[in-house]
């Protein structure tokens, strides 16, 4: 596992908070199940069959330049609180 995944895991199990356990679920899903061989994400899974949507944009003009990186600051913020209370 990559360092900062491994630091996420150590805190969420110092916590011991059920939605910590949730958000780290989710994680897993979301790196097991939407993250494309190039690193983008999948848009979504189709409900019917659970296959990719390989149809809609991975990067459209609104997901990459606005919630990329707005997903990016967020983590940046989080994770550097928790270091910072150490």
């Amino acid at each position: 596992e990559l360092g900062y995944t491994a630091k996420l895991k150590d805190e969420f199990a110092k916590r011991g908070v059920n939605e910590v356990e949730k958000a780290w679920q989710s994680w897993q899903y979301i790196k097991n199940n939407l993250v494309a061989p190039d690193g983008e994400w999948y848009w979504s899974r189709r409900g019917s069959d659970g296959s990719v949507n390989r149809t809609d944009d991975r990067a459209g003009f609104w997901k990459c330049p606005y919630h990329n990186s707005r997903m990016c600051l967020e983590g940046y913020e989080r994770l550097r609180d928790l270091t910072e209370k150490e």
